[in-house]
């Protein structure tokens, strides 16, 4: 067996798991372009998977008004919501298929999420993830979001497993900034789809599709198999 062989994989939600990216710039392009505000997409992309705190300050260069900024994320907020509701969120293809995966291998699955508690529960109820996961931590449980390594500390520290033997699964560049930060070995997934996704050069590997994790898993585990060892 390998020395450093991958025991548990924790992975991150929005634009992983959930192709939600689309959406979150979406409806900031709604909100901003409601008021006239010329920001391009390239820019409100690189606020994916960070702080409120982050965005707003982002929002507040162009608004010079924090409450109008504060409206603004509100309306991005609704536009998510209206979204969910409308059945317009999806997952990312295979991403029930990877997490059984994980599950037949005997891998500890996690997940490690910026997004609030009461709305990552609803989401994942609706999806049928919450039960597949041995883990979550939500964004309102620790102090600091993404690209700080609060939520992934965290997720080490409930997984049980050595941070060693921990793998990381992320998509955008403050994600894999957070997974680093918290010296976890990190994958990048890389949105083709929608090319919205920068690749960040300190990920291990850059996979175009969840279902590639796969033989990288297999890779770093000579127990982890196609079949699953069941």
């Amino acid at each position: 067996m390998k020395s450093n062989s991958i025991k548990c994989v924790i992975f991150d939600l929005d634009g992983t798991l959930l192709d939600t990216e689309t959406i979150f710039v979406e409806g900031y392009e709604r909100a901003l372009k409601r008021r006239h505000i010329p920001i391009n997409k390239e820019e409100i992309q690189s606020w994916v998977g960070k702080s409120s705190e982050s965005t707003l300050t982002k929002i507040d260069a162009y608004t010079k008004n924090r409450y109008l900024s504060e409206i603004i994320r509100m309306e991005r907020i609704q536009y998510f919501r209206e979204c969910f509701e409308q059945r317009k969120l999806q997952l990312k293809p295979y991403a029930k298929d990877i997490l059984n995966f994980c599950g037949l291998n005997h891998l500890k699955i996690g997940l490690a999420t910026s997004m609030a508690e009461n709305l990552g529960v609803e989401i994942l109820t609706y999806f049928e993830l919450f039960d597949i996961f041995d883990f979550i931590v939500f964004g309102d449980h620790v102090k600091e979001l993404k690209p700080a390594p609060d939520l992934y500390n965290r997720a080490v520290s409930r997984s049980g497993i050595a941070r060693g033997a921990c793998l990381a699964v992320e998509d955008s560049e403050s994600g894999v900034d957070a997974a680093l930060a918290a010296k976890l070995k990190v994958v990048q997934v890389v949105d083709l789809t929608h090319n919205l996704t920068r690749i960040h050069q300190g990920a291990m590997k850059h996979l175009t599709s969840l279902d590639q994790l796969k033989l990288v898993l297999m890779e770093m585990n000579d127990e982890v198999s196609l079949l699953g060892n069941v």
